[in-house]
C-alpha cells in the first residue's frame, strides 16, 4: 500500500537507523544482514539517480560479504552473492562486459551453496537470474542450459508443495521462464524443442491437480496394492508436513531473542526442510505404480507425474491427412506451431499479441456485462471476423487447404474461449468449409492418452433431461436422441435427475453420456464448476425466477420465445453440493465412454485469470475420467437451435456412422445453411424414421412457421458455432 517510492525511502531510513546500533564490532552478522537489506532497498530505489543507487547497493552487498562469510553462514553468503549479481547485471557505471562477468561470477558462486536438493526455491531464484542474464545478452545456448535446470527445479518443487494455491503461485511466478526458453529455441531454430516446452508448460497443471485429489487406478487392482498406494501417499503427506512445520516453528522463534547487553557471537544455522526421506518414499511410490499398476491401468502414471512428450511422438499423433495447429501466447507475441507427420520440425509463425489482448478483453467485458447478451450477440460476427484477421488464420491455413482433410486445434489461454473452427476467413468461409473434420484437444500430451482409448461398444445411452424444469426444448432433444438408442437408453428426467440418482447409475457401463441442462463455470474456483442438477436451485418464488432468467411469463407457460431462452442459470443461487462439479467428474470411471455431450451453456470455458498455463474445464475433467470425446459449448447457447443441432448431430454420428468431430462439423454447417423448407422436411423425416409422437415436435413447427421457405432461421454464428468437439 502507499506510494512505492516513498515506501522505499522509509525502508532505507529504517535500515540506516538500525545500523547506528547494529554495529559491526558488536553484532557482526546482524550488521551484515542489515547491510544486505539496505543494498536490496537501494537496488529497487525509484528516487535519485539510478546509477548512483546501484553503486550504493553494490557497496552494501560487498560490505555484508565481509562478515557473511561462506565458512560461517554459507546460505546467507550465497544469497548476498545473488543480490550482488543482480546489482552488477543492472549496473550502469563501468564497462558493460566487465559488469556482466562479475554478475555471472556472483551467480555461479551462489549456486555452489544454493543447491537444489537443500534450498530449491533459493536455487531456482538464482538459476533464473543467471539464465535471464544470458537471455538478455542473447547468449541463447547458455540461457537454455540454465532455464532447463530451473524448470526441473520448478517441477520438483511443485510436487513437494501441499497447497494447490502455492503450486499455482510457483508456476505463475515463473511463467516467463517457459516463455523465454521457448524463445531461445526459436532463436536457435530448434522449433521441435520449442514445441516440446510449449507442451511441457501446458500439460503439467491439470495432471498434478488430478494426482493430488488421490485418484485411484482403474481396473482389477488388488486390495494389497491399493493399501500400499494409500500408505505411501499418507507417509509422503505426513513427512512433507513435518518438514514444513519445523520451519514454521523456527520462524516463530527469532534468532535475535537474546538480552540486548549480550553480544551475538554464535553462528545460528537456519532450519532447512530435509526432503531426503520424502524423496525415498516418492521413489517407492513410483516403483509401485510402474510395476503393479501400469500393466493394468497404463494411464494412471500420467496422473501422478508429468512425462515430457518429445517431438518425434508429437508428430505421430497426426495421420497422413491431418495437421496439428498449436498456439502459445507470450507477453509479446502469438506463436503458432503447425505440425504434420512428415516434418522434421514444426513450421512456426508469430504475430504481435497487443491488439489481440485488447480485443479479447473488450469481447469478454461485453459478454459478461449484465444484461448485455443481446448486444454481444449482435456484434458476434464482426468481432469473430476481427479475431480471424488478428490471428492471421488465412495465412496459417492457406497452405493446408486441399492438402489435409482433418485439423486438430490446440488453443492456449484466451484462445480456448473462441470458436476457432468457425472464425471467418477472408472469403467469409470458415475452417469447417475447407476441412472435413476440425476438433480440439488441450494438449498433445492429452491427445496421446485418449488416442489409445477404444471402447468396444457404442450402444448404451444415458441422459440427463431438463433437471431444473425451465428449458422446454431439452425435453424434445433428449426424447428424440434417446429413441436413436432404443432399447439401450437410460434417462433421468426433470426432478428425478438429482446428484444422488446420478451416483446410483452405472456410468462406467455407458458408452454415451448426454447432459441436457444448465452449465456453470466458476472462474475463481474451477473445481466448483458444475452441471446443474435437480433440487440445486436455492428456494425462490416463481416471480424471482422469471426476473433472474429475464424470461417473460409467456415463456414459463408454453409459449416459449427461443430468442431469449438460454441454457444458463443467470443470477440463480446454486447449491453446488447438489450439482455434478468438476471435482466430482475427476472421480468418475468413464473408461467405456465414447462421448460425453454437454448440451448446456459455457461448458467448454476454462480458467483464464491465472498467470500460469492452467487448463481446467469440464471437458478436461471428463477426458481424464476416461471419456474419448466431449462436445461442449463456448457461450450461453440458444435452447431451440441447440436442440436441433444435437438431434442432427446424433443422427449423423449414430445413424450415419460419422466420427464425433465430423458429425458435429456437418451438423453445424447443415444448421447454418438450412432453409425453413429444409428444416421442415427434416422434421418430417425424423418423425417417420423414429416414429415420434406428434406432440414432441409441435413447438418446432410453431417456430418454423415464422419464416418463409427460403429463409435460413439459424444462419448467424450465435446459433451454430458455440459447440466444439474435444478429444479423440
Amino acid at each position: 500500500k502507499g506510494e512505492r517510492g516513498k515506501n522505499l525511502e522509509n525502508a532505507i531510513e529504517c535500515f540506516q537507523a538500525a545500523l547506528e546500533e547494529r554495529k559491526r564490532e558488536i553484532v557482526p552478522l546482524d550488521w551484515a544482514t542489515t547491510q544486505n537489506n539496505l543494498g536490496n532497498a537501494y537496488n529497487e530505489r525509484i528516487k535519485g539517480e539510478r546509477g548512483e543507487n546501484l553503486e550504493n547497493a553494490i557497496e552494501c552487498f560487498q560490505a555484508a560479504l565481509e562478515e557473511r562469510r561462506r565458512e560461517i553462514v554459507p546460505l546467507d553468503w550465497a544469497m548476498t552473492n545473488n543480490n550482488l549479481g543482480n546489482a552488477y547485471r543492472d549496473r550502469i557505471k563501468g564497462e558493460r562486459g566487465e559488469n556482466l562477468e562479475n554478475a555471472i561470477s556472483c551467480f555461479q558462486a551462489a549456486l555452489e551453496e544454493l543447491r537444489r536438493e537443500i534450498v530449491p526455491l533459493d536455487s531456482l531464484q538464482t538459476r533464473r537470474n543467471l539464465a535471464n542474464l544470458y537471455f538478455e545478452e542473447k547468449k541463447w545456448k547458455k540461457a537454455i542450459v540454465n532455464y532447463q535446470i530451473t524448470i526441473e527445479i520448478i517441477e520438483e518443487t511443485r510436487l513437494q508443495s501441499l497447497d494447490e494455491k502455492r503450486r499455482q503461485e510457483i508456476i505463475s511466478n515463473n511463467i516467463s521462464i517457459f516463455m523465454n526458453i521457448i524463445q531461445c529455441f526459436i532463436k536457435e531454430k530448434q522449433y521441435d524443442l520449442a514445441l516440446e516446452y510449449v507442451e511441457r508448460s501446458k500439460t503439467r497443471n491439470l495432471v498434478e491437480l488430478i494426482s493430488i485429489r488421490d485418484l485411484y487406478p482403474k481396473g482389477d487392482i488388488s486390495e494389497e496394492v491399493i493399501i500400499k498406494l494409500d500408505n505411501l501417499r499418507q507417509k509422503i503427506l505426513i513427512e512433507t508436513r513435518k518438514q514444513f512445520n519445523q520451519v514454521k516453528i523456527k520462524e516463530n522463534n527469532p534468532i535475535n531473542n537474546y538480552p540486548q547487553s549480550i553480544p551475538s557471537t554464535s553462528t545460528i544455522s537456519p532450519v532447512i526442510p530435509d526432503f531426503t526421506y520424502v524423496n525415498e518414499l516418492q521413489q517407492q511410490l513410483d516403483l509401485l505404480i510402474e510395476n503393479e499398476i501400469k500393466p493394468i491401468d497404463a494411464e494412471f502414471q500420467q496422473t501422478q507425474k508429468v512425462i515430457p512428450l518429445p517431438f518425434k511422438e508429437i508428430k505421430t499423433l497426426a495421420d497422413d491427412d491431418t495437421a496439428i495447429i498449436e498456439w502459445y501466447l507470450t507477453d509479446k507475441e502469438i506463436l503458432t506451431f503447425i505440425t504434420t507427420n512428415n516434418q522434421q520440425q514444426p513450421e512456426i509463425k508469430s504475430f504481435p499479441i497487443k491488439n489481440f489482448i485488447k480485443q479479447i478483453i473488450a469481447y469478454l467485458r461485453l459478454y459478461f456485462r449484465k444484461n448485455q447478451k443481446k448486444r454481444w450477440k449482435n456484434q458476434l460476427n464482426s468481432r469473430l471476423k476481427n479475431f480471424a484477421e488478428i490471428l492471421q488464420l488465412e495465412e496459417i491455413f492457406s497452405t493446408l487447404k486441399g492438402k489435409y482433410q482433418k485439423i486438430i486445434l490446440i488453443p492456449h489461454r484466451y484462445l480456448h474461449l473462441l470458436p476457432l473452427h468457425a472464425l471467418p476467413l477472408t472469403d467469409d468461409k470458415c475452417l469447417l468449409d475447407y476441412f472435413e473434420e476440425v476438433k480440439y484437444v488441450p494438449s498433445c500430451q492429452l491427445l496421446k492418452l485418449i488416442k489409445n482409448r477404444s471402447p468396444n461398444e457404442f450402444t448404451n445411452f444415458f441422459g440427463i433431461q431438463n433437471p431444473t424444469e425451465d428449458l422446454k426444448y431439452t425435453d424434445i432433444e433428449v426424447n428424440i436422441v434417446s429413441k436413436i438408442f432404443q432399447p439401450n437408453e437410460d434417462l433421468l428426467i426433470k426432478k428425478k435427475a438429482t446428484l444422488r440418482a446420478l451416483r446410483e447409475k452405472p456410468l462406467r457401463e455407458k458408452h454415451y453420456n448426454h447432459f441436457s441442462c444448465h452449465g456453470y463455470f466458476n472462474f475463481a474456483e474451477p473445481l466448483k464448476s458444475a452441471l446443474i442438477l435437480a433440487d440445486s436451485y436455492q428456494q425462490k418464488s416463481n416471480e424471482e425466477e422469471k426476473k433472474q432468467f429475464n424470461i417473460p411469463s409467456s415463456q414459463l407457460n408454453n409459449n416459449i420465445e427461443p430468442e431469449l431462452t438460454i441454457r444458463s442459470p443467470e443470477g440463480i443461487e446454486i447449491d453446488l453440493e447438489k450439482c455434478l462439479t468438476l471435482g466430482d467428474i475427476f472421480e468418475l470411471d468413464l473408461r467405456q465412454c465414447n462421448l460425453v455431450t454437454l448440451s448446456a451453456c459455457e461448458t467448454a470455458l476454462t480458467e483464464i485469470s491465472s498467470n500460469s498455463d492452467e487448463y481446467i474445464s469440464l471437458p478436461s475433467g471428463f477426458l481424464f475420467a476416461g471419456a474419448s470425446n466431449v462436445v461442449a459449448s463456448q457461450w450461453a447457447v440458444n435452447d431451440l437451435s441447440t436442440s436441433i443441432l444435437m438431434i442432427r448431430f446424433y443422427q449423423l454420428h449414430k445413424i450415419d456412422g460419422l466420427p464425433v468431430a465430423k458429425a458435429l462439423n456437418e451438423a453445424q454447417k447443415w444448421l447454418r445453411d438450412a432453409t425453413q423448407e429444409i428444416l421442415w422436411e427434416w422434421k418430417e423425416e425424423l418423425k417417420n424414421l423414429l416414429k415420434l409422437e406428434q406432440n414432441l415436435i409441435k413447438q418446432i413447427q410453431r417456430y418454423l412457421r415464422r419464416f418463409a421457405p427460403e429463409e435460413k432461421p439459424f444462419t448467424e454464428l450465435f446459433y451454430w458455432a458455440a459447440f466444439c468437439a474435444i478429444g479423440k
